[in-house]
C-alpha cells in the first residue's frame, strides 16, 4: 500500500528540492570585506510569496540566499552559476510570516551582505484555513507541499500548501476563470493548469505554463476543453467537448485533441473521439445527462473529468456518467480495454460483476481518477450516487491484472466526519 497526499479538491506531489540546508559553509564564520552591490529583493507580482532578489558582486562565485524564521533552523537556497552577477529566487516561504533573510557569494572566500528582514503576504481571502486530517509514517506530505487548486464563487486559484496546510504559493489569475486541473511540469519547474469559463457558458479553454519563481508565463489554446490535459514534450493532450446529433437529439460528448504548447488559436489535432470509436450510440444512463457543461447540445453523453498515463504510452481517460476509465491507443485512437462501466473487461477476482447500475456498483461512483502507475490507480471516489443508497465520499486505491482482467480495491480512506464531495477532489 502507497502513502497518499488527500485533498477535497486538486492535489499533485511536489518535491522539496529548491532549499538546502547545507553548503558546506559555517554562515557564523568570519567573511571576507567583498562587496555586494546593486541589491534588489522584492516579491514576485503574480507568485506572492517568491522572493526575486538579484545582485552584483566584486569577484566570480555562486550566489545563494539563506533564509530563516526566529527560533527555527536556517535554510538556503540552492547555489546559482558562477559569476559576478547573481539572480535567485526564494521558494517555500510561508504566507504572512517574518523572515530573516541575507545574500550570500561562495567566492574564494565567503562573502555576504547584511542581515535583511521581510514579511510574506498574506492570503487570498478566497483562501480557506486548512486543516490536516491524519498524517502517517507513509505520508509524503509530512515532508513536501501539496499542490491544488481552491475555488470559491467567480474566482479560482492555484496553490501550493506545505505539510501542516500553509500557504506558501499561489498565482493569481483573473476572475471569471475555473481552475479544475493542477500539476507539476515534466521538469518540475514549473506549475501548469488550465483555466476555463467558471459559468461553463464559453469556450476560453486555456492551459498556463508558470514557473515557479512567477518570472515566466505561457499559456496555449485549449479549442473548447475542459477538465484535465497531459503534458508532452512541447505539446499537449487535453479533454475537449464535440457536439454531434442522434435521432432526435443533440449531443455532447468529449474527444483528446492534441495541441502545440503556445498556440494561441484553434489549431489542433484529435486523437481520440467518443463518438467514433466507443461501440455503443449515446443514451441517457444518468439524470444528470441533460445537464450540459457548454454549448447548446440536449445531452452529455460521457462527461470525461480525468486523464491520466501510467508510462505505457496510452492514455487513460475517466468518464463521470459511465463510471468507467478507457485505455486508449494514441497511435490510432483506439480502445484496448474498458474497466468499471455497464461494458468493463474487468470483473472483480471472484468473478463478478463491477458494475450493474449507477447504485450497485464494486468500484467507483462519478469518481475522478488522479494517480495511476503499472497495475495500480487511485481515485477519489465522490460516491455521487451512493453505494447502498448512502452517499460518501472517499478515496480507492485498486490493483489489477491486465492478463486476467481483475481489478480488485487494496485501500481506502473516508473523512472523518463522514463529509460528501459532490464534485471533483483528488488523490495522490
Amino acid at each position: 500500500m502507497r502513502g497518499f497526499l488527500i485533498s477535497l479538491v486538486l492535489v499533485a506531489g511536489c518535491g522539496g528540492d529548491d532549499k538546502d540546508t547545507n553548503h558546506d559553509q559555517d554562515s557564523s564564520e568570519p567573511t571576507d570585506a567583498g562587496v555586494l552591490s546593486n541589491v534588489s529583493c522584492a516579491f514576485n507580482a503574480k507568485a506572492q510569496t517568491v522572493l526575486n532578489c538579484t545582485w552584483d558582486s566584486d569577484r566570480p562565485g555562486q550566489g545563494f540566499v539563506e533564509y530563516w524564521v526566529d527560533g527555527e533552523d536556517p535554510l538556503a537556497t540552492p547555489m546559482g552559476p558562477q559569476g559576478t552577477s547573481h539572480d535567485v529566487s526564494l521558494l517555500g516561504l510561508r504566507a504572512g510570516q517574518a523572515w530573516n533573510y541575507r545574500l550570500v557569494v561562495d567566492a574564494d572566500s565567503r562573502l555576504t551582505g547584511d542581515d535583511l528582514v521581510i514579511s510574506t503576504p498574506v492570503p487570498p481571502s478566497i483562501l480557506p484555513r486548512n486543516t490536516v486530517s491524519l498524517v502517517t509514517d507513509e505520508a509524503e506530505a509530512a515532508n513536501g507541499y501539496i499542490l491544488t487548486s481552491v475555488i470559491k464563487g467567480n474566482s479560482s486559484i492555484p496553490v501550493i500548501v506545505d505539510g501542516e496546510g500553509r500557504y506558501v504559493w499561489w498565482y493569481e489569475v483573473p476572475p471569471g476563470n475555473l481552475i479544475v486541473t493542477t500539476k507539476l511540469s515534466a521538469d518540475r519547474r514549473s506549475v501548469l493548469f488550465a483555466t476555463y469559463d467558471i459559468t461553463w457558458s464559453e469556450d476560453v479553454g486555456t492551459i498556463w505554463r508558470v514557473s515557479l519563481d512567477g518570472k515566466q508565463e505561457t499559456l496555449t489554446r485549449a479549442y473548447y476543453g475542459h477538465h484535465d490535459f497531459l503534458e508532452h514534450d512541447g505539446a499537449y493532450t487535453y479533454v475537449g467537448y464535440e457536439y454531434r446529433t442522434f435521432g432526435q437529439a443533440d449531443w455532447a460528448s468529449d474527444v483528446l485533441n492534441w495541441v502545440e504548447e503556445g498556440v494561441t488559436n484553434e489549431d489542433y489535432t484529435t486523437e481520440f473521439s467518443w463518438f467514433d470509436t466507443y461501440p455503443a450510440l449515446p443514451a441517457v444512463i444518468d439524470p444528470l445527462q441533460d445537464n450540459v457543461s457548454l454549448g447548446d447540445a440536449d445531452f452529455e453523453w460521457t462527461h470525461s473529468n480525468s486523464l491520466m498515463t501510467n508510462g505505457d504510452d496510452h492514455y487513460y481517460l475517466m468518464s463521470k456518467f459511465h463510471d468507467l476509465i478507457l485505455k486508449i491507443d494514441p497511435t490510432d485512437g483506439s480502445i484496448v480495454w474498458e474497466m468499471g462501466g455497464a461494458n468493463s473487461d474487468f470483473t472483480l477476482p471472484d468473478g463478478s460483476d463491477v458494475w450493474t447500475s449507477l447504485s450497485d456498483y464494486a468500484l467507483w461512483s462519478h469518481a475522478h481518477m488522479s494517480h495511476m502507475w503499472q497495475g495500480g490507480l487511485a481515485v477519489f471516489d465522490n460516491g455521487y450516487h451512493g453505494l447502498d443508497g448512502n452517499e460518501r465520499t472517499r478515496v480507492v486505491e485498486y490493483s489489477y491484472d491486465e492478463a486476467t482482467f481483475e481489478v480488485e480495491e487494496v485501500w481506502s480512506y473516508e473523512e472523518p466526519g463522514g463529509g460528501f464531495t459532490k464534485l471533483m477532489g483528488d488523490v495522490r
